[in-house]
């Protein structure tokens, strides 16, 4: 079963599902059984696989095979304002269970994409979300699938404790859910534009840490409530320099002929979850084009 969320105005869409909210780098999806569980299961090691665009540091740099490949012709965006060193204060409480907690002591932390292009065919990568995460999917289908086509599973599907991200990430906790990796797309097919995917990914993990729904004030919340608490989050409190920041996603969209990104990580597509994992599974994973 999944429950899919929607993306907040003005962020891009990467959570799986996404659920950033229109407009936001995240969109995510919940997922109770599936390729959620399956994946725990597993024994490979992501963070030693593919090319790898940034490094683990927030400094910007990129290398790797895709890097290489488009630094020549890649047109920077400059990230304004520049992305916040931490968070912010807590929103008022208005009596509500789940709302933005203080964020003053978080710290983003830049996590590079994972690509290793030809590990998956677009058959194969239709195939993972039927048997891991769309709603027919099971533990068990999903384990058998794995296993039969472990270098496109391994490429595409990636947890948040890996060392990289793939096209699809898996959050685990109280309530389990996926992203759809925008900002590491964006990485990979823009490396002189890293900065701005880090504001994205930023501005995600800052949304999570004020709206904690695994340890904090918004466990057992639902998905629509957890959402509103994003939304304050980003417009008014804590997380809300990470929002503006991540906004520069869209001159990539008013743009689409100097920036590949737009089209290849799908930023106009943000609404439909599917056809955003497919579209940066291809370019991440899929056949070289």
């Amino acid at each position: 079963m999944s429950l899919r969320g929607r993306r907040r105005e003005g962020s891009l869409p990467w959570l799986l599902g996404t659920t950033l909210l229109p407009g936001c780098f995240p969109s995510f999806e919940v997922t109770s059984d599936g390729g959620a569980d399956a994946a725990r299961d597993r024994t490979a090691d992501h963070g030693s696989s593919g090319s790898e665009v940034g490094s683990s540091h927030r400094d910007g740099n990129s290398d790797g095979a895709d890097a290489a490949k488009d630094a020549s012709t890649c047109v920077s965006i400059i990230v304004t304002p520049p992305e916040p060193t931490h968070g912010g204060p807590a929103c008022p409480v208005d009596g509500s269970t789940c709302w933005p907690a203080d964020v003053t002591t978080f710290s983003p932390t830049w996590v590079p994409p994972q690509t290793k292009r030809g590990a998956c065919t677009t058959t194969q990568i239709n195939d993972l979300y039927a048997y891991c995460v769309g709603p027919a999917s099971t533990k068990s289908g999903c384990a058998t699938w794995a296993s039969a086509n472990k270098d496109c599973y391994e490429c595409a599907y990636t947890t948040s404790t890996d060392s990289h991200y793939g096209p699809l990430l898996e959050f685990t906790g109280p309530m389990n859910f996926l992203v759809v990796n925008f900002p590491g797309c964006i990485a990979a097919a823009e490396p002189c534009n890293v900065s701005c995917a880090m504001a994205g990914l930023a501005d995600f993990q800052c949304d999570l840490a004020a709206c904690n729904f695994v340890s904090g004030a918004c466990v057992g919340s639902s998905q629509s409530v957890i959402q509103q608490c994003y939304d304050q989050a980003d417009s008014t409190c804590g997380c809300e320099g990470y929002h503006l920041s991540q906004l520069c996603f869209q001159s990539m969209l008013a743009d689409p002929a100097s920036h590949p990104a737009a089209t290849l990580c799908a930023l106009g597509q943000v609404d439909s979850f599917v056809a955003s994992y497919q579209a940066i599974a291809a370019y991440m994973c899929g056949p070289p084009g």
